[in-house]
């Protein structure tokens, strides 16, 4: 179970600046912990903290500054954190069975629940960024992809929350933020690729490159021109897998419902598909066909081929995240596909260990 070590308020470390007390319109000095908590529980920027303290001027160059030394000062001493627990022990198992099949992981992590699982990856996530803008790092570009889905979106708000202020730019330096489809559905077009992509972008004051549909996109050479290069040079590709139920009680991935409702139909020997490509129970890919290849091409345009997909996966670019009853599907990305960068939770840890 995931807990929050922020049970008591703790002291203040590191100062304060006047602008707002205990009670809404009170001036005395900028409360840190409520900065801190309305940040990262409710995930307010810094405009929406200064609105909801009711600070005087409202949110004003002034206040702005406030607000954000504060978040400055509870990040730098760890005032709101959460921890995991650590799940040891099936981890190490899990690796040792996949050792034992031939799979070497480059990183492998057992999280309690979907949750946690998401929130290892946001912090992953997070980490290689950091590292990139550090000056000690000598790449001048990172690419970062994400295929959308519900995961990848939980992971981006996740992100949102540990980012609290955009990183300082670093001369030389370019992040590029990649969606690798249009696929979007009107109640949850927070999951889609190119929404997550530009929030990303936003996050950490980089670029974002998106799929966009129209005569425009058609006619602007330049801009697909980037795209493409930015797809052939991914550093990073942020994932989740859709599951093929199979029975009416589970609900289908998103591949999966999108061709239902168009009277298309999965390949038939499918058990799932990853950045909108189908795979079979050894992780090989199987091509939809007909009607059903014309419509994914058109309306989703999904990125990047099999082939570069692959190469991703062997060169540990993809970070991977599955839960829940996605045994099967697990065991073919990992086991046949060689994904070797995967954080899953303990549900679907403990089904691959009884599979085997």
């Amino acid at each position: 179970m995931v807990t929050k070590q922020s049970a008591r308020k703790p002291p203040r470390k590191g100062g304060s600046d006047p602008g707002v007390g205990g009670t809404p319109g009170e001036t005395g000095p900028i409360d840190d912990y409520k900065v801190a908590q309305l940040a990262w529980e409710r995930g307010m920027a810094v405009g929406s903290i200064v609105r909801e303290l009711k600070m005087e001027g409202g949110a004003n160059a002034a206040n702005i500054m406030k607000i954000k030394r504060a978040l400055e000062r509870a990040v730098r001493h760890g005032i709101l954190t959460l921890s995991p627990p650590p799940l040891e022990d099936l981890e190490i198992r899990l690796r040792a069975r996949l050792t034992k099949a031939g799979v070497a992981m480059a990183a492998l992590h057992v999280e309690q629940d979907h949750w946690a699982a998401c929130y290892r990856a946001a912090r992953m996530v997070d980490a290689e960024i950091a590292t990139f803008l550090s000056e000690e790092d000598p790449r001048d570009r990172l690419v970062v992809a994400n295929a959308g889905g519900g995961t990848v979106s939980l992971i981006c708000e996740l992100v949102h929350r540990l980012v609290v202020l955009p990183p300082a730019k670093v001369a030389g330096k370019r992040l590029i933020f990649v969606s690798l489809n249009v696929a979007e559905a009107r109640q949850r077009f927070d999951e889609g690729a190119n929404f997550l992509a530009v929030r990303l972008a936003r996050m950490y004051g980089g670029e974002h490159l998106t799929v966009v549909m129209g005569d425009d996109a058609v006619r602007d050479d330049q801009s697909r021109s980037a795209y493409q290069d930015a797809v052939k040079h991914i550093d990073l590709l942020i994932t989740s897998a859709g599951r093929l139920p199979d029975d009416h009680r589970i609900p289908p991935s998103f591949m999966a419902d999108w061709l239902s409702r168009r009277g298309l139909a999965s390949p038939e020997r499918a058990i799932g598909d990853i950045a909108f490509h189908f795979i079979d129970a050894r992780g090989y890919p199987v091509p939809p066909e007909g009607e059903a290849a014309k419509r994914i091409q058109r309306f989703i345009q999904p990125q990047p081929d099999w082939d570069t997909l692959g190469h991703l996966f062997h060169t540990g670019k993809v970070l991977l995240v599955l839960t829940g009853a996605k045994v099967a599907l697990a065991q073919a990305l990992i086991v046949g596909a060689h994904a070797t960068r995967c954080v899953l939770d303990a549900q679907l840890a403990r089904g691959m260990l009884a599979d085997g």
